[in-house]
């Protein structure tokens, strides 16, 4: 189960190369596509709802109004456009590449945590490299369902969660 997650390496990496390009333009030019998301709520919306079509956990070609309601697509979209927060989202990928937070990656976090692994994220996480990262993990949970925005794709089972590190 943990090797399924990393290989075969040339699909995983494929999907990789696929989804990275906002990557790119976000950690490098934050501001070009700051001001191209805070000019038009079409283009945001086409950025945003771009993502949920790559990143949601639903077959290709993946609408992703069938696994995440349509109301809360466009609440996401409008969050962003009444805030005009599309350039400071997109800042935290130049600033996670700075070299203060490269070496923070580095160090163990020690407050427990309690971590799910859905099998439509990006880059998914095997349970040894959470080991590495985590020093105290109360939960490892692999869910059968979800991508990226599980909050969303599968409330129910983030909830689930939450309740059991509460204790509930």
């Amino acid at each position: 189960e943990e090797r399924a997650k990393l290989f075969p390496i040339l699909p995983f990496l494929a999907r990789l190369w696929d989804n990275m390009g906002y990557f790119h333009e976000q950690s490098t030019k934050p501001e070009t596509i700051g001001a191209l998301l805070s000019d038009s709520p079409g283009g945001l919306a086409a950025w945003i709802l771009e993502k949920f079509q790559a990143w949601t956990d639903c077959p290709l070609p993946c609408n992703p109004a069938d696994v995440v309601p349509i109301r809360d697509l466009l609440t996401n979209v409008m969050v962003y456009w009444a805030t005009n927060s599309g350039g400071t989202s997109a800042r935290i990928y130049k600033e996670a590449l700075t070299g203060r937070c490269l070496a923070m990656l580095q160090q163990q976090v020690v407050v427990p945590v309690w971590l799910q692994d859905f099998p439509g994220e990006i880059v998914r996480t095997p349970r040894a490299w959470a080991k590495w990262g985590y020093g105290d993990i109360r939960s490892f949970r692999v869910e059968p369902r979800g991508g990226h925005f599980a909050a969303l794709e599968q409330p129910e089972a983030l909830v689930r969660h939450v309740l059991e590190m509460l204790g509930a």
